[in-house]
């Protein structure tokens, strides 16, 4: 008898500025190569259902919101990489975004406790901007 193991893979991806655009060139270049791959999706289909990024090291704004518009605000989750970038740098960036409450919540806290299945291991997070890092006020 033969036993098949599937394993779900919920990768994360650590973001880098130019993953909005390469994302539609690899759709556009597949589109136009001589032997397309047979695919029922374009790439970034796949890529949007099935990876999830983080702000890992890039504390900018516009990469964030480009991060957002390509994936949704399910898919982008809030990260420092700690050591190499500075913890309280990074909350301080985060806490200031203007973002509205539920999509802030949902980058800081929400999207990564649902991705790693954590709703039964860690309590809710007090409402408020700042209640995620609490680092933003030392």
């Amino acid at each position: 008898m033969r036993c098949a193991l599937f394993v779900q893979v919920k990768p994360v991806v650590r973001p880098r500025p130019c993953l909005p655009y390469n994302i539609w060139r690899i759709d556009n270049r597949l589109r136009l190569a001589a032997t397309p791959p047979e695919l029922r999706h374009p790439v970034s289909e796949y890529f949007r259902r099935n990876f999830s990024i983080t702000t890992s090291g890039h504390f900018c704004t516009p990469s964030l919101l480009a991060a957002i518009a390509l994936l949704g605000d399910d898919r982008v989750m809030f990260s420092v990489d700690y050591p190499f970038e500075d913890m309280a740098q990074a909350a301080i960036w985060f806490d200031g975004l203007d973002l509205p409450d539920g999509q802030w919540r949902s980058i800081a806290h929400d999207n990564a406790v649902v991705l790693l299945g954590l709703r039964d291991l860690l309590p809710a997070i007090p409402a408020g901007r700042g209640a995620a890092s609490g680092l933003s006020s030392r």
